[in-house]
């Protein structure tokens, strides 16, 4: 079957340049091709059911089965396997031993066998867009997009199985299929600029490469130093006076040794998924500080997306903060430059560490990864009750072009895969 993309384009649904944009939004935030074409504005999220049933081959569910499922199908599903594979149990035919489901995945055969297995029902799948999916399946199970969020712009943060109680007292009435974007938190984002070409982005790698191979000089040429300290000898830097935003970016030696931080370059440079990417990127991030973590700057939020490091990893995906206000993860986006900076009472910053169990951190830094002029993602570490240094910051700095590299070299293959 041909690639979602390459039909929509062949057949004038959508234009090359709005193509691109959302295979750069897919890359840099995540989800499917046709959530990023809804989110952008380029799809209605109405349409886009239509259009993926029509690539499929596969109908959508009758709009009554979404909004009333069948109680006796409902039951049929373990609810283990609902939380799974984001599937919808719409009816149950008994007479014909048949489960009628809906699922982003509906080609999947290893997800319909296991439904089959676990029901011992034949499974009649339905086609669903992301967006769909997640509607509903918050609407009937309670079962959210995305990990619950922690606000950081002053509301109270209420426990999540209130506020499903109170929703299911209030009782309202499904939204039309055409403003379920809308129910989702789904917001126009603004247009970026057109992603690089081909001859841009070699050039960009290869600058890449030759850097690494910088790094990796500098690195063998610190070990065969043994007088060099070690980092367990070496004395930390003091902290900055101020902001450091115009250091240059030199090769830093690694911590850790060599040859982790070789294979760890190495992976994030052959990865072929998003996740792949951002996990590499972590570990390496890992690597120069005691925690790192990356948050995603998307519409008016900076949400925490995964982390390293003690208490960290398990909740910086539970965060959230306005992209506008004072604070220095907002000013780091706005003003596109790597700060390291002192840890102060009071305040948005301080409120956002202590919920990461980070509240302790001497110093920490944040560093803006962009794609195209458009920072998409920042880089935090900090080194707990140490300092960070200038080393740590320059090898960050250094990360994070890497990473944006990355997301490039994503963007095209999947340019080459649409054809």
């Amino acid at each position: 079957m041909k690639h979602l993309g390459k039909y929509l384009l062949e057949n004038g649904i959508v234009t090359a340049e709005q193509l691109e944009e959302a295979l750069q939004s897919q890359v840099a935030f995540g989800g499917r091709l046709g959530t990023n074409l809804v989110e952008l504005g380029f799809l209605s999220l109405e349409d886009l059911q239509g259009h993926l049933a029509a690539h499929t081959g596969i109908p959508a569910p009758p709009r009554e089965w979404l909004e009333t499922p069948g109680i006796e199908a409902v039951q049929a599903v373990p609810l283990e396997l609902v939380k799974q594979h984001k599937v919808l149990p719409l009816q149950l035919e008994r007479d014909k031993r048949t489960l009628h489901v809906g699922m982003v995945d509906p080609l999947d055969p290893r997800k319909t066998d296991e439904l089959g297995f676990a029901t011992g029902f034949r499974v009649k799948a339905y086609i669903l867009a992301e967006a769909t999916a997640y509607h509903w399946l918050d609407y009937h199970y309670d079962i959210p997009r995305e990990i619950r969020h922690l606000d950081l712009s002053g509301r109270e943060v209420r426990d999540p199985e209130e506020e499903a109680w109170e929703r299911r007292q209030r009782a309202p009435e499904p939204a039309p299929l055409k403003e379920e974007a809308q129910a989702l938190g789904i917001e126009h984002l603004e247009a970026g600029e057109e992603l690089v070409g081909e001859t841009t982005f070699s050039e960009l790698h290869s600058g890449m490469v030759a850097r690494m191979d910088a790094m990796r000089d500098a690195r063998e040429a610190r070990a065969a130093r043994s007088e060099s300290p070690t980092p367990e000898t070496a004395t930390p830097a003091p902290p900055p006076a101020s902001d450091e935003t115009t250091a240059p970016v030199t090769p830093p030696p690694a911590p850790h040794g060599a040859g982790r931080i070789g294979t760890l370059e190495a992976t994030l440079g052959a990865a072929t998924e998003r996740s792949a990417v951002v996990s590499a990127a972590l570990d390496l991030a890992a690597e120069f500080a005691q925690a790192a973590a990356l948050f995603l700057v998307r519409g008016q939020t900076i949400e925490g997306v995964d982390g390293r490091g003690e208490k960290l990893g398990s909740r910086v995906g539970s965060v959230v903060l306005p992209r506008e206000g004072s604070s220095r993860f907002a000013e780091a986006t706005a003003g596109r430059q790597p700060l390291r900076t002192t840890t102060t009472p009071g305040g948005v910053d301080a409120r956002l560490l202590a919920a990461l169990g980070r509240g302790d951190a001497r110093e920490f830094a944040l560093v803006p990864v962009e794609i195209r002029g458009r920072v998409v993602n920042l880089l935090y570490a900090d080194n707990g009750s140490d300092s960070l240094g200038p080393v740590a910051f320059a090898a960050l700095r250094a990360l994070s072009l890497e990473l944006s590299a990355a997301y490039e070299r994503l963007i095209l293959e999947q340019k080459r895969q649409i054809g």
